[in-house]
């Protein structure tokens, strides 16, 4: 499987960020939502974060696969009934 090959995904984020920059940028909606347009280092901040998260979790991921897994037992389970 691609990363582009589920529509609906994108279908909703598009949407998403349609409803996003409507609430921020329109003003109706920003009387309703009590929202001020961004400025343009804000927007800049908000793209380059979600990847620098996403690379995080990722290299997290990575590692707790890679980390041999220590199971712990319970002192009461391990009690010999004589």
């Amino acid at each position: 499987m691609g990363f582009f090959t589920n529509r609906l995904i994108w279908l909703g984020i598009a949407i998403e960020w349609a409803l996003i920059l409507a609430i921020i940028y329109s003003p109706t909606l920003q009387k309703i939502f009590a929202t001020a347009a961004l400025q343009p280092s804000q927007l800049l901040l908000l793209l380059i974060c979600p990847p620098l998260i996403l690379m995080a979790d990722e290299l997290r991921k990575r590692i707790v696969r890679q980390t041999p897994t220590v199971v712990f037992e319970h002192p009461i389970q391990n009690i010999q009934r004589q």
